[in-house]
């Protein structure tokens, strides 16, 4: 009767040493984790329309360089860099959006504007009025004089506010990065988040979040191409 007790006073005592262990110090029980709720597809296509037809439209119209001039050394690496920047974006795009909410309409749009900017021969963005072009040929294009980014702005689901056309597309923004990222293949995750990178730091309009985007991602830069096997 004894052995029997201590041996269920030492099943007691394993027991209550196994409770322990599965619990935080102070035995309050662990938080349960957060449900994660899905990404709401017409965010992350809003932000993609934004930041097509405002933000690299204003930067279009920003460029004050005519075309075929001859600038510095200085000015044509700029260049350079927001034609590759506009480039590696419009790939990401085309390569990420989500497809099941539009049928595919806005990455259809995306891989003919691909193409257009394959076929772009000048060595900075395309001027104001030939984007509007690029962008009304690939069918992104807002009617002229619309609202249709801001009415869009108070249908969005997760980045919703008081103020909508203010916060919607920061926060829409974010969930398009990280869904780019989420459904880039292990071949082009370095492209996308490159990309990434890049836009923000040649596009996104305020100075503020483009520094403190900065200071987050300064361990994230996508690692450097393999350089090529010297031929025999």
């Amino acid at each position: 009767g004894g052995g029997g007790g201590g041996g269920g006073g030492g099943g007691g005592e394993a027991a209550a040493a196994h409770k322990v262990a599965m619990s935080p110090p102070g035995g309050s029980p662990l938080p349960r984790r957060p449900q994660l709720l899905p990404v709401p597809a017409g965010d992350v296509l809003y932000a993609a329309r934004h930041s097509l037809l405002r933000e690299v439209r204003h930067a279009a119209a920003a460029v004050a360089t005519p075309r075929g001039s001859q600038g510095t050394a200085a000015e044509a690496a700029e260049a350079a860099r927001r034609l590759g920047a506009l480039r590696l974006w419009v790939s990401a795009l085309a390569r990420g959006v989500p497809r099941a909410v539009d049928g595919g309409l806005l990455a259809r749009g995306l891989a003919e504007l691909e193409v257009e900017m394959d076929a772009w021969e000048e060595a900075d963005l395309p001027g104001e009025h030939q984007w509007a072009g690029m962008l009304q040929r690939a069918g992104i294009s807002e009617p002229s004089g619309s609202l249709y980014l801001s009415e869009a702005a108070t249908r969005l689901v997760m980045c919703t506010s008081a103020m909508p056309a203010r916060h919607g597309y920061p926060c829409s923004l974010w969930l398009l990065f990280h869904t780019l990222l989420a459904h880039a293949s292990p071949e082009h995750a370095p492209q996308t988040l490159e990309a990434i990178l890049r836009y923000v730091d040649v596009f996104f309009s305020c100075a503020e979040c483009v520094a403190h985007f900065r200071s987050l991602a300064l361990h994230l830069s996508p690692p450097p191409a393999a350089a090529p096997a010297a031929s025999a």
